[in-house]
């Protein structure tokens, strides 16, 4: 319950999608051949034939391909004064009740 419901409110999770598309996105990766000069890669990818890894195969592996870096950024701008003025109210509500 608590993973899933508090995980869209968690700035780390915008940071990381964020990182992910910056990284992987619009991207192509080598794999590395084994012993029987057959590829090795740890995602599938349409380009598995040619030894590469498609960096947008990895974020749908992640299950983040739909997530622009903007998007992310923008929402991090909004939950950082969402958190401040929570915080703000809290603080508040506990110095009236100290009264």
């Amino acid at each position: 319950f608590w993973r899933y419901s508090f995980h869209l409110f968690s700035y780390q999770t915008w940071i990381l999608r964020a990182l992910m598309a910056n990284e992987f996105e619009n991207r192509v990766f080598t794999c590395e051949a084994g012993d029987n000069r057959t590829c090795s890669c740890m995602y599938p990818s349409i380009l598995l034939p040619q030894c590469l890894i498609d960096g947008n195969a990895v974020l749908s592996h992640y299950g983040s391909e739909q997530s622009a870096v903007s998007y992310n950024i923008l929402i991090l701008l909004a939950i950082i004064p969402t958190y401040r003025l929570l915080a703000w109210i809290i603080l508040k509500a506990k110095n009236r009740s100290n009264l």
